[in-house]
């Protein structure tokens, strides 16, 4: 059972306290809706809306963990590449286009992200920084 606790210490390119600042971030628009429909009475939409927001932050994480080992060969291969700027515009619209669906899909992907760094980890293919 070690290894499903190893699955969340099993992170390689993301530090979880940005990992979850990253996930609050969109859900600061749900949490206003959260506040409107409280003051409208309508307890479960507030009730709703804050455990979403919570779950999103806490499958974030690991969702983006997994994108980055997915993604990694990728980055190793352009890694010298130098972009002429409307370019390198168009691989930040691609970047931010991906952190919108990487949040949107937080909680699939986290959980197969979540199986997969467990199984990484009981295959003591896990990594440990010191």
């Amino acid at each position: 059972m070690r290894f499903v606790l190893g699955a969340w210490i099993n992170r390689r390119y993301t530090r979880l306290p940005s990992s979850i600042v990253l996930g609050l971030l969109p859900g600061i628009f749900f949490i206003y809706l959260a506040i409107r429909a409280a003051a409208g009475g309508d307890w479960f939409a507030f009730a709703g809306a804050i455990v979403f927001v919570m779950v999103q932050a806490l499958a974030y994480p690991i969702a983006r963990e997994s994108y980055f080992r997915v993604t990694q060969p990728m980055r190793e291969g352009m890694g010298g590449w130098i972009l002429p700027a409307p370019i390198a515009l168009f691989v930040l619209l691609v970047r931010f286009n991906v952190y919108v669906y990487l949040w949107v899909l937080a909680i699939p992907v986290a959980i197969a992200g979540f199986f997969y760094l467990a199984f990484a980890e009981r295959a003591g293919n896990g990594w440990r920084l010191a």
